[in-house]
Formats: structure tokens, C-alpha cells, sequence
């Protein structure tokens, strides 16, 4: 399961590179989040386990409205 976030880049890559797609805006930002939607700021998330200056190193990157929103949306699944 935690092998997701390496496989999601993984084809992110393969479809930018077989369908000469390596020039499109926002392929950074798509490759970014694709890898590290679930790393957290103590370094207990995953793949790569960041700690809180090597995420917000790479958010730097990121526009504000990716990383700022007030709450999330409620999960069907998950009680809040």
C-alpha cells in the first residue's frame, strides 16, 4: 500500500516520456504531489519519511492554495 506514492510517479513519468509529454506546465507540481501526498512534517509519513525543513523546502515550490486550505473536506470513511 505505502508503494503507491513511487508507483503513482513511476507512471507519471512513463506517460510524460512515451507520449512526449516532459514540457508540460505543472508537470513538477503533478510529479511532486503524486510522490509525497502523504509525508508529514514530524517525518513519519511516507515514501521517504521528510522532516519538517526538507518539506518545506520542497512546498517552496508549491503555490500557497495547494498546502494552505482551512480544513479538508469531510471523508465518508474517516469521522472527523
Amino acid at each position: 500500500m505505502k508503494q503507491h506514492t513511487v508507483r503513482g510517479l513511476a507512471m507519471i513519468e512513463a506517460i510524460a516520456h512515451n507520449f512526449g509529454l516532459d514540457h508540460l506546465d505543472g508537470l513538477d507540481l503533478l510529479r511532486h504531489i503524486a510522490e509525497s501526498h502523504h509525508e508529514t512534517m514530524d517525518g513519519g509519513g511516507y515514501p521517504t519519511a521528510c522532516t519538517a525543513w526538507k518539506f518545506r523546502w520542497k512546498r517552496a515550490s508549491l503555490p500557497s492554495r495547494m498546502y494552505s486550505t482551512p480544513s479538508p473536506a469531510p471523508r465518508p470513511y474517516k469521522p472527523s
